[in-house]
């Protein structure tokens, strides 16, 4: 009899996963996520033009195919140099849905644009507005002579 209640757990516990998950990506296409999407697209050219010593020194426009690689809303794609040092961090936000995003990590992205990863990316916890997000933090500086920065996705 044990066993035959142990069965019967785990069949209910694998019908109630996967009836959530059923209920997660019906949510995940509705109109609510719809919003978020173009609220977040709104949002992502708000960026400040000088933090804290930092200003904006060219904003450059990522190219159609890695748009459409990333299936990306909206995106902002930016150098900020640091007055003191001279310094020079880019900044890339990207708005769109989680799975092209996320499976674009910044190993691919930094070699693909002449970077050379210096750290491995690892989890990072985002936090804002009282939410909070998982993102991958990752190390990076330009190849070629003259190129020091660190850069971080």
């Amino acid at each position: 009899m044990p066993v035959k209640r142990t069965w019967l757990a785990i069949v209910v516990l694998a019908v109630i996963s996967l009836l959530g998950d059923f209920i997660c990506r019906l949510q995940g296409d509705s109109a609510g996520h719809d919003k978020l999407m173009q609220t977040a697209g709104e949002r992502v050219h708000l960026l400040p033009d000088r933090i804290e010593g930092w200003r904006k020194a060219q904003s450059e426009p990522l190219t159609e195919d890695v748009l459409r690689m990333l299936q990306c809303r909206e995106h902002e794609s930016r150098v900020y140099v640091d007055d003191r040092t001279g310094e020079s961090v880019t900044l890339i936000l990207l708005a769109g849905k989680a799975g092209p995003l996320l499976a674009h990590t910044p190993e691919v992205c930094y070699s693909s644009v002449d970077y050379e990863c210096v750290e491995p990316a690892h989890p990072e916890t985002i936090r804002g507005t009282g939410d909070s997000a998982n993102a991958f933090n990752a190390g990076a500086s330009r190849r070629g002579p003259g190129w020091l920065p660190i850069i971080h996705d």
